[in-house]
């Protein structure tokens, strides 16, 4: 009797003819012994073999990052004109990078990173780190203050900008930070509370109750919330300044929607912004906080060699005005706040660029 007969009669009885035209009856209970060796030779098996698919995913899945780590340090700080070797190392980086990134690369960028033209953001903000504490953060420093450190106030480098906070003033006097166009908006909006670096000023949050100004953002919170820990950071009183309502929820707000505009063009844009005090007493907002004269911000396109400077007074518009009239020179905003601003830039750039009032995106 072959084994293949009796697995296959699991139900009934089979009857078997040998040489003696005898016949032979297999009881069910037997057939099903057969039925239960069978499947447990093939059970094991495939249960080893899903133990080792998972083992394998696991693996995969940690070099995946491996990779992903790899191409980050290779594309981080590409040089501007990279020789034909490195162009080639640079582009089997990114492609590397395309594989296994969380995130999908517009091919446009990826010709930037392969060209040096464009650094990559940091690893954190590409959802492949380990999870951010917010404190200060040295290496992010780099990446904001890529173009110069405006030099006023102790400098803080957070994960999604850098600023100079005075501490006297108990006041932020520039945040600077890159905008890329490819992070995604998604972190919930936090509530307003006292940077932890600066614990001294918890009374700052507070002054801003029944003020009659708003607690204006020197970097739009849309601008940071494609990580929830620069969201956050975005809500302490170190990224704040007081604005009158009509500057914050005009002017102001509408040159953000509009820089947010140009980075969807741009791809990768620097922004730096900030209080503009014209005296060396001004006035204060419930004996705590100075009140700001104006607002500036500056936004770089480091792939032009561009930039456009506004400068934006902080009370309500005498007239309807459009960004455009609110144009200046970076050289004004130099000299209203004693900020050097884009200072690693070579010297004749500077000069060409800082000089001139530039003409709209």
């Amino acid at each position: 009797m072959r084994q293949s007969d009796a697995v296959g009669s699991t139900h009934q009885s089979t009857p078997v003819s040998n040489e003696s035209s005898q016949t032979t009856t297999v009881e069910p209970s037997v057939a099903f012994q057969w039925a239960k060796v069978a499947t447990t030779a093939l059970l094991v098996p495939a249960l080893g073999l899903t133990a080792h698919l998972f083992t394998v995913a696991l693996e995969e899945r940690n070099l995946a990052k491996d990779y992903v780590e790899l191409a980050v340090s290779i594309l981080r700080s590409p040089e501007t004109n990279p020789s034909d070797a490195q162009a080639e190392i640079n582009e089997w980086a990114v492609n590397l990078l395309d594989l296994h990134s969380p995130v999908e690369i517009p091919e446009k960028l990826k010709q930037r990173f392969v060209s040096g033209t464009t650094r990559l953001p940091e690893l954190s903000a590409i959802g492949a780190a380990d999870p951010y504490t917010p404190t200060q953060h040295p290496s992010h420093c780099t990446i904001h203050l890529r173009h110069g450190n405006p030099s006023a106030g102790d400098v803080v480098c957070r994960l999604g900008f850098a600023f100079g906070y005075d501490t006297n003033l108990r006041i932020t006097r520039w945040v600077s930070y890159r905008l890329v166009n490819w992070f995604s908006a998604s972190a919930e909006r936090a509530r307003f509370r006292t940077d932890h670096l600066f614990p001294q000023h918890h009374q700052v949050v507070a002054a801003y109750r029944a003020s009659g100004f708003d607690r204006g953002h020197l970097v739009p919170l849309s601008d940071v919330s494609w990580h929830s820990d620069a969201a956050q950071e975005a809500q302490f009183h170190t990224n704040l300044a007081p604005q009158h309502p009509q500057l914050n929820r005009g002017a102001w707000l509408s040159l953000e929607q509009a820089v947010r505009g140009w980075s969807q063009e741009k791809l990768v844009l620097y922004v730096i912004a900030g209080p503009v005090f014209d005296t060396d007493n001004p006035r204060q907002l419930n004996d705590v906080l100075p009140v700001p004269d104006a607002f500036f911000k500056i936004i770089f396109d480091p792939s032009a060699q561009s930039a456009l400077a506004f400068m934006l007074p902080n009370g309500p518009p005498q007239t309807a005005v459009s960004l455009s009239t609110l144009r200046v020179s970076v050289d004004d905003i130099e000299t209203r706040t004693g900020l050097d601003l884009l200072s690693d830039l070579p010297q004749d750039q500077q000069s060409a660029l800082e000089s001139e009032i530039h003409d709209m995106w």
